[in-house]
């Protein structure tokens, strides 16, 4: 913010007094030397401003990615734990059903025991 306002208001004096100059433009030296400093100014000003700007998006483009980047792998991360608790579901059912499997035939071995 500081930057843009500093921008700004250099901007503004440069091209009111490039505006003063040429109202009061008198052909000799010391005019055109003047003309020359400010014409090089504003345009440096404008280069650097336009830089700061393109560093700017490089650096939102830089963000961005990596933004990207942390995404996917908490993607990854959540499908190895979906793909875990999957598993280990699966694990529990297969010993639930193999846990009363063996209740059942405990259960069918007392029977015959009693009879």
């Amino acid at each position: 913010m500081l930057l843009k306002t500093w921008f700004s208001l250099v901007s503004v004096i440069l091209v009111s007094t490039l505006a003063v100059l040429l109202y009061n433009f008198n052909f000799t030296l010391l005019y055109w030397i003047s003309l020359l400093v400010l014409i090089i100014a504003i345009s440096m000003q404008f280069i650097i401003y336009l830089e700061k700007t393109n560093n700017k998006n490089h650096d939102m483009q830089k963000t961005y990615s990596d933004f990207l980047k942390r995404k996917d792998r908490q993607i990854e991360e959540l499908q190895l734990k979906n793909n875990l608790m999957f598993k280990t579901a699966m694990k529990k059912s297969q010993a639930d059903i193999e846990l009363a499997e063996l209740k059942r035939k405990w259960e069918e071995k007392m029977k015959e025991d009693t009879v």
